[in-house]
């Protein structure tokens, strides 16, 4: 029955010691196996999107870079070849003999004898010209108007309207326009047109167009990519007309003439100019790599296209190498994790189960060294911490019987001290009483001598007042002598000023009246101006003209003379005013005189009665001082009595505290006896206690 239970048992114990070696939480092996993992994985991640990425991007740069290199070579033979054409146009204008058998046939009327003659010479010429040049379809010359002059096809020139592109050549003023690839030109085939206005010194003389065949395109276009012989993409060429956006060549020849797509992609924003290389999204969702290259003659664009797809299938490679590199790095750091928890955690896991067995109190196990590293270590440091416990736990024994008898002789030892405190707390007590009644009485004297001492010190406070009030009455009573001195004197500086201002008002006076009579000689100064002016104006009248100026003078004289009559009367004026007040001041400073001198007389007599009264005060204050000193003396006789009786009710009451707490500290140490009894039975108890724990630990 019990090995059933057994291996029902086992399982569960198998599946949770598993699940303790898989949670991170609770295994240091499941934490070494993610961190390898997830390093491994992340690292050999990391390392692969990394290196696709870095061949991504050099090929796109390299194939870029060379089909650049490519497009740019084939505009480059491409304009040599326009170039060449462009030559061949110019050679009409610089034939000095077409040009005047030109110039002859476009002046004929066409239906002139000589007419037909003449066309078939042009046409001839042109037919011998086009075997030097290869890849021409033909070439026709128009009127000026628009009208079909002469043609190397057979055909009815009358027929033929004025086309479409005229206009444009007309303007250009002889420089040669390339004209889009079409099959409306003259002579209904895919060609490519280059037309120019042929001019002599007179003005134009006729419109050349010259139609080249599409072969001279496709033998330069045909065969070439834009890839190299590594790559699987290939890339297509075309080229077409920015003004018009008109496919003037594509391999697929039903698309030419058609309206291009190309300058509706984001890079190229509807304008082309130059060279340069952009990626672009299609339509249909496709990414190419688009390169462009303007020729230097048409104006035309060359461009190119490769698919990306293409471009990046060996970095594909590359991206399904790392993918199959991610997977064999993540099966063998599962391996190599689990190599991990083998060897690192199930040593730990051993180490654990012994440390909890040496925690149910067997410390007798010990772990097996098998190795030298940290690990092994770790198994010397648990036997060391073992024999350490151990060794530990019969110390602990030994001071388990020590501790129990040293519990019995400190149960006597307390039993005896409680019993001598018990005796100390009586003898306390009464002392205690004592000490107390004592402290009763001297507190009864210190009050007494307190009220007392209040007593005397109000005496001292009142002398001390009346005392500063004698002085404050001497003090005024000086100040008073001074202020009286003061007034005496300022009295008689009064008395002696307005004896001055009596005799300065006098002098005033005197000199007011000089000036009464300076201004009486001004006024017969004045009168006398006046009348000799008045004949001088006289005399001037009788001179007549001779005169009139000195009329004018006597005039003004006059006019000053009036003016300071006037003035003379203002000074006099004030001057009789002046001496009234001064004569009302002389009688205002002599009915004052009289009481200055009364003044100065009661003055003098306050004066004495101050002086008399400074004396009493001063014999006053003598006398309140002896009384103030007596006073004194006796406050400092009834201070040191109080002192006395303060001490002896302090020492009073400090023995009556001391004893209460010697008395406090004998029940403290009564109640400490006891309780330190107790505490060594308490002792004893855990002793037995520590020796029942100790026997269960196995050694």
């Amino acid at each position: 029955m019990d090995h059933r239970r057994q291996e029902t048992s086992a399982p569960g114990g198998r599946s949770s010691r598993l699940k303790g070696v898989i949670d991170p939480r609770n295994s240091l092996g499941a934490k070494l196996f993610l961190f390898f993992f997830t390093t491994v994985v992340v690292m050999v991640s990391v390392v692969g999107i990394q290196s696709y990425r870095i061949a991504k991007d050099s090929i796109l740069d390299e194939v870029s870079h060379s089909s650049e290199q490519t497009l740019v070579q084939a505009r480059q033979n491409l304009d040599l070849v326009f170039d060449k054409y462009r030559e061949y146009s110019l050679q009409y204008i610089s034939d000095v003999d077409f040009m005047k058998r030109l110039t002859e046939y476009m002046g004929m009327p066409s239906n002139s004898l000589n007419y037909m003659n003449k066309q078939s010479d042009l046409v001839g010429y042109m037919k011998k010209t086009m075997s030097s040049v290869d890849n021409l379809n033909g070439i026709t010359l128009f009127h000026p108007d628009g009208s079909a002059a002469a043609s190397t096809y057979s055909l009815n020139l009358a027929s033929l309207e004025k086309p479409d592109w005229f206009g444009a050549v007309t303007r250009t003023q002889g420089e040669e326009v390339w004209l889009p690839s079409r099959k409306g030109f003259v002579g209904g085939k895919n060609s490519i047109g280059l037309a120019r206005v042929l001019r002599n010194y007179d003005g134009p003389v006729a419109v050349i167009l010259i139609e080249i065949k599409i072969e001279a395109l496709s033998s330069q276009l045909a065969g070439m990519t834009l890839t190299t012989s590594s790559q699987e993409g290939k890339g297509g060429v075309s080229m077409l007309d920015p003004a018009t956006q008109a496919i003037v060549y594509d391999k697929e020849m039903g698309r030419i003439g058609g309206k291009s797509p190309f300058l509706q992609l984001d890079g190229a924003k509807g304008k082309l100019e130059g060279q340069g290389i952009f990626t672009a999204t299609h339509s249909d969702g496709t990414r190419y790599l688009e390169i462009y290259d303007q020729s230097a003659v048409t104006g035309w664009v060359l461009t190119g296209e490769v698919r990306v797809s293409d471009l990046l299938s060996s970095a594909e490679r590359i991206l399904a190498f790392v993918v199959v590199i991610l997977i064999v790095s993540t099966i063998l750091s599962v391996g190599l994790g689990y190599a991990m928890i083998r060897i690192f955690a199930n040593p730990l896991i051993r180490l654990k189960r012994l440390m909890a067995e040496g925690a149910r109190g067997n410390l007798a196990v010990r772990a097996p060294i098998r190795t030298k590293d940290e690990i092994g270590q770790l198994g010397e440091g648990f036997n060391a911490m073992m024999e350490s416990m151990a060794a530990l736990v019969r110390q602990t024994d030994e001071s388990a019987h020590q501790v129990s008898a040293t519990a019995e002789h400190l149960t006597d030892s307390s039993k005896q001290s409680s019993g001598a405190a018990l005796e100390i707390t009586a003898a306390t007590e009464q002392i205690a009483q004592g000490a107390a009644s004592l402290a009763i009485e001297a507190e009864k004297s210190h009050s007494l001598s307190a009220a007392i001492s209040l007593q005397m010190e109000k005496v001292v406070l009142s002398n001390r007042e009346m005392n500063d009030a004698a002085g404050e009455v001497n003090a005024i009573s000086e100040q008073g002598t001074r202020y009286m001195s003061d007034l005496i004197e300022k009295t008689r500086s009064t008395e002696r000023v307005t004896r001055e201002m009596m005799d300065k008002v006098g002098a005033l006076k005197e000199s007011t009246s000089s000036i009464a009579g300076i201004l009486n000689t001004m006024t017969a100064m004045t009168q006398q101006t006046n009348i000799l002016s008045l004949n001088a104006t006289i005399e001037a009248a009788r001179a007549g003209e001779a005169g009139r100026g000195f009329a004018v003078v006597a005039g003004e004289i006059r006019k000053l003379a009036e003016q300071s009559k006037q003035s003379i009367e203002i000074v006099g004026g004030i001057t009789r005013r002046v001496q009234e007040e001064m004569q009302d001041t002389v009688k205002i400073l002599t009915e004052a005189y009289p009481l200055y001198q009364a003044q100065t007389a009661t003055v003098q007599d306050t004066n004495r009665i101050l002086v008399r009264v400074k004396d009493q005060m001063n014999e006053f204050m003598d006398r309140s001082a002896e009384v103030t000193r007596t006073v004194e003396e006796l406050s400092r006789a009834q201070q040191g009595l109080n002192e006395s009786i303060s001490n002896v009710s302090a020492v009073s009451e400090e023995t009556s505290a001391s004893s209460q707490q010697v008395a406090s500290i004998s029940a403290e140490q009564l109640e400490m006896s006891k309780r330190l009894v107790g505490l060594s039975e308490e002792m004893d108890k855990l002793a037995e206690s520590l020796q029942k724990s100790l026997a269960l630990f196995r050694m």
